[in-house]
């Protein structure tokens, strides 16, 4: 017999304030970014990405997929 799961104020919290950074930044990007021109400089950002950057973009993407594929893998097999 499995039990009721309910959040707790602190979920909530924690939910809000996760929700709430990608709006700002989301935000914060449509103001800053209303300067690029072509899709080329959309597409490339401009030519300027640092390292850091384009390496922490690839490793979301890459971790999204295996989080997306491992998951539904996971369900699959119980």
């Amino acid at each position: 017999m499995m039990e009721a799961v309910s959040f707790h104020w602190a979920d909530y919290l924690v939910f809000s304030l996760s929700l709430a950074m990608g709006v700002v930044v989301g935000v914060v990007y449509l103001i800053k970014g209303r300067r690029n021109k072509s899709m080329d400089e959309y597409m490339l950002g401009g030519k300027n990405l640092n390292v850091v950057t384009v390496g922490a973009s690839m490793l979301a993407s890459s971790m999204n997929a295996i989080f997306l594929l491992g998951g539904t893998a996971e369900i699959s097999y119980r």
